[in-house]
């Protein structure tokens, strides 16, 4: 266990790439970087131009995907040093939080309903085209 200070007004979402953890700042519109072994922590995006809520590293691409929170909320995708990547638009509010299967796909999650984001697709789709329960991640 250790204490870093990150200097943040709300810290939500939390992944790691096994290596860093990164951290989601809801109403600072910030992604911060901490370093365990130093126990130090950086600001690796100092305006998201939103309000970043859920976050997960997706190990395939190593792009940090962030969901975001609000009317038609946005999910983002972020290179490991801040570099913003693609913006996908979606007619989702309040995005709670996002996370990846194994095949890839990315689920985003909201109050009373789920959501996938299929890489090959570019589109986004309800439930009703999520994963086959036949597939399996192998765990």
């Amino acid at each position: 266990m250790f204490n870093v200070n990150t200097g943040g007004t709300f810290l939500n979402g939390i992944a790691t790439d096994g290596m860093f953890i990164y951290v989601t700042d809801f109403n600072g519109d910030k992604i911060f970087k901490v370093d365990v072994d130093a126990a130090t922590s950086s600001t690796l995006v100092a305006n998201t131009n939103g309000t970043p809520n859920g976050i997960v590293h997706d190990p395939d691409t190593d792009l940090l995907w962030v969901a975001f929170w609000g009317a038609n909320a946005p999910v983002k995708a972020y290179e490991l040093d801040g570099t913003p990547g693609q913006t996908f638009a979606t007619t989702l509010s309040n995005i709670d939080g996002i996370t990846r299967d194994c095949f890839g796909n990315l689920y985003p999650r909201i109050m009373d309903a789920g959501c996938d984001y299929a890489p090959g697709d570019r589109q986004w789709n309800t439930d009703q085209y999520g994963l086959d329960s036949s597939e399996s991640c192998g765990y």
